[in-house]
């Protein structure tokens, strides 16, 4: 038995800063949650841009549309950096019409 849930590899602990320095540290590994059926489009390799909706949900998003959703335990310093102005990438590692693992650096 077992139950579902998503799975983040990170490369560093994220402090409760929110200065510039701890944004361009944010590197991480994580599922996109919520999947878009156009995930089917993506392939390997590909980036995604990572932005934040009026519900301070965090996206990723490419020349198709949404993929879906970063809800990683890093997602609450990704929000501070998002507020201010930081850019930051997300790029495809495997897909699947179910699937998408990816890689959050800054951009």
């Amino acid at each position: 038995m077992g139950g579902g849930g998503s799975y983040s590899n990170y490369t560093r602990s994220i402090s409760e800063n929110n200065n510039d320095d701890d944004c361009s540290k944010i590197n991480f590994f994580t599922e996109l949650q919520n999947i878009q059926p156009n995930i089917s489009s993506y392939n390997a390799k590909d980036t995604l841009d990572v932005k934040l909706d009026a519900a301070e949900r965090i996206y990723a998003e490419g020349e198709h549309g949404i993929c879906g959703y970063i809800t990683a335990i890093a997602a609450v310093q990704l929000i501070k950096c998002l507020k201010m102005g930081k850019q930051f990438e997300a790029i495809i590692l495997n897909v699947s019409p179910t699937y998408c693992h990816v890689q959050v650096t800054p951009n």
